[in-house]
């Protein structure tokens, strides 16, 4: 979705009753008038721990606070300005009033040297004051709370027209300069509309029955001193054992008798954590890209993550526990309808959304005792447009303003993601599963099938 549609500035006619003003303290008539309007929709991400409503297809924006920065051709701020969304003037800077019809935030008598506008959408750090240079601001920081996505750009203004300055309009003339801005957020947006999670188990009681058929095919005659796998075999093709059963994860589908003996044991709610990682935190306002350290935990051994309680702890690394956002609720982690777990990311140095690309990754984590160690993460590392497919999301298409949506329970026919087995389930008669014994591991990549949409969003799909 586009998310910022139109930031527009320009030097407007001089007009006395004009109230969308500021006065700024400049000699005269080195001078020139600036205006600035924005018209702004999209939807941004709330606090962690709850899920937040789903973000629709065009939804409008979140927003808190905007920052205007004029600058003169060093990056030199003349003027910088802030606007709440509580000040009187944010309504005049977000005016639906075209420019010629006084719509907009006008600055009065602005040093000529001023060549370049800036402007950021719900910024994370104080304004900067006039004549610093905007490269030196503070970075803006993605934090695991955050509220709103930033939009940021930047345009040298262009001399349009003059207009009447002074008590003789015939001899001075107050320059007239526009700039027209179409913004797109700095960020995407993952929205995780649905999880269903399973392990395969042996049925009540059916464990034993195998093992009572077992015992009786080796007690026969003519079996005597055969091995127990001879025996497992031998069950497997038996009309009363298995009958050549097997269990296909992807469509959600058995055949002979795997039904009578094996389960699908839902685990959903034993969800504990949802996390995003592999991201860049920081955002530089002076080249408009993303900066700082990559975000990008390897490995949850050295206590970096508590499993009793969920919660991350520094690792004297990347810190993410500080720079991570998560989901951690009592109860599990099940997603409603209408809800949605949903995590922003700067996404401009982002490549190839594919198994081995360098897109964010989502890792589910899961309770101790809901699934063998060596199941309890499942990492999703690539989005692919289609399910099943093998070719990620492409990444030039996706710079920012896109809803990134995924829905785990429809995989696989409705069945969602096979994440482990029971250690006592023979591992021929069952399908690989996607969980993983750590955050990444060499074959540790699942890619999920993703719906984009332009917030505009986008429907995307784990690659397995």
């Amino acid at each position: 979705m586009k998310f910022v549609k139109y930031v527009t500035l320009a030097s407007l006619a001089m007009l006395v009753a004009c109230n969308n003003e500021e006065q700024v303290n400049v000699a005269i008539p080195q001078t020139q008038d600036v205006a600035i309007r924005l018209t702004i929709g999209a939807k941004t991400r709330a606090a962690m721990g709850e899920f937040q409503d789903k973000v629709e297809d065009n939804a409008s924006a979140t927003i808190e606070n905007i920052h205007v920065y004029l600058t003169d051709a060093s990056g030199s701020i003349t003027v910088s300005k802030a606007f709440a969304k509580t000040d009187p003037d944010f309504a005049k800077l977000t005016s639906t009033e075209t420019l010629e019809a006084k719509g907009g935030y006008k600055f009065l008598n602005v040093s000529s040297a001023t060549t370049k506008a800036v402007v950021v959408v719900n910024p994370q750090n104080t304004i900067g004051a006039p004549s610093t240079n905007i490269s030196a601001l503070t970075d803006y920081t993605l934090k695991s709370q955050v509220e709103q996505v930033v939009y940021a750009g930047s345009q040298i203004l262009k001399t349009v027209n003059t207009e009447p300055w002074g008590v003789d309009p015939q001899n001075e003339k107050q320059v007239i300069k526009a700039a027209e801005f179409d913004l797109t957020a700095n960020m995407n947006r993952f929205q995780v509309l649905g999880t269903k999670f399973y392990k395969i188990a042996w049925k009540n009681g059916q464990k034993a029955v195998a093992e009572a058929w077992m015992a009786n095919w080796k007690a026969q005659d003519e079996n005597q001193g055969k091995s127990d796998a001879e025996a497992w075999t031998a069950f497997k093709g038996s009309d009363d054992g298995l009958k050549n059963g097997t269990y296909d994860s992807k469509t959600g589908q058995s055949t002979g008798n795997w039904d009578t003996f094996f389960e699908k044991v839902d685990i959903t709610d034993q969800t504990q954590v949802i996390i995003m990682n592999r991201f860049y935190n920081n955002f530089k306002l002076s080249d408009l890209a993303s900066s700082g350290e990559l975000m990008f935990a390897k490995t949850v051994a050295g206590g970096v993550f508590n499993f009793e309680n969920g919660e991350f702890k520094p690792d004297g690394v990347t810190e993410l526990s500080e720079a991570v956002t998560y989901f951690k609720k009592e109860g599990g982690l099940t997603i409603s309808s209408g809800k949605a777990a949903a995590f922003n990311f700067f996404c401009d140095k982002v490549t190839n959304y594919g198994k081995d690309g360098d897109a964010p990754i989502l890792h589910f984590i899961f309770k101790e005792g809901s699934v063998p160690e060596v199941y309890r993460f499942l990492n999703i590392s690539g989005y692919a447009t289609a399910e099943g497919g093998s070719e990620g999301l492409n990444a030039e298409n996706l710079k920012g303003g896109k809803l990134i949506n995924m829905d785990l329970s429809k995989l696989n026919n409705n069945t969602g993601i096979h994440v482990g087995n029971e250690t006592d389930v023979p591992t021929d008669v069952v399908p690989k599963p996607d969980g993983k014994p750590d955050l990444t591991s060499e074959d540790a990549n699942v890619i999920v099938k993703v719906q984009v949409k332009n917030w505009n969003s986008v429907n995307a799909y784990p690659i397995m």
